[in-house]
């Protein structure tokens, strides 16, 4: 709102609401309200695909700065995940999903995030045409052959069939220039900070899942 005089227009609003309104909103507006919500702006858009790319953010819990939380004595590790699965085409966010910390594997969010893109991916007879595209952060069980995944390999030489493939795969797909269409995440989410801030406002961990939602669905109107 800060951002585009438009959108208080749009609502019918003269100033700006505190953000305390806004938080409290984030009370009443579910992740599934939001889902609906988002399905409805993705509806009217017509949006349908056939690649897909899935990346990670974090967000902090604090305004304070840096070097302030590094004064304060104790390292900060109450960071935020969110998880989103992106349009490569027309860059339209298709869903998204939150954890808590800013580390750990996010190989366990592949499966519900392809969830989420399964209803606007283009269809082959009855089935999906879909190819996923990720970093090797979402390489575990849930990754399938013919994802665009490139394997952790460590400090041993892959091996299993599924993952020599999907190595094979990436590895074509650099050599093609496929793989940098996943950049576009990147630029999605440094404008999704950029216009919704990269920080939470809200302090209750379910009210903090939701104000990620919310980030997404403010990009899309932004659009």
């Amino acid at each position: 709102m800060l951002a585009s005089a438009a959108i208080c227009e749009a609502l019918g609003l003269k100033q700006v609401p505190d953000h305390v309104n806004l938080c409290r909103a984030y009370g009443a507006l579910s992740q599934a309200q939001q889902r609906t919500l988002n399905g409805w702006l993705l509806e009217q858009q017509a949006v349908q695909t056939s690649v897909v790319a899935i990346d990670a953010t974090g967000f902090s819990p604090t305004q304070a700065s840096q070097h302030d939380i590094s004064r304060c004595g104790r390292p900060m590790t109450d960071y935020r995940q969110g998880f989103d699965v992106l349009d490569v085409d027309r860059r339209y966010s298709l869903g998204w999903r939150e954890a808590r910390g800013s580390g750990g594997s996010a190989a366990p969010y592949l499966n519900g995030l392809r969830r989420q893109a399964f209803p606007y991916a283009r269809r082959d007879g009855r089935r999906h045409d879909l190819a996923v595209l990720a970093d090797k952060g979402f390489d575990g069980s849930q990754a399938r052959p013919t994802d665009f995944i490139r394997p952790r390999r460590g400090q041993h030489p892959v091996r299993r069939p599924d993952r020599c493939l999907r190595a094979d795969l990436t590895d074509m797909a650099h050599l093609d220039g496929f793989m940098g269409r996943c950049w576009s995440t990147e630029t999605v989410m440094s404008v999704i900070k950029r216009k919704a801030g990269d920080t939470l406002r809200v302090r209750r961990p379910l009210r903090q899942r939701r104000e990620i939602g919310m980030k997404a669905l403010v990009y899309h109107v932004h659009r």
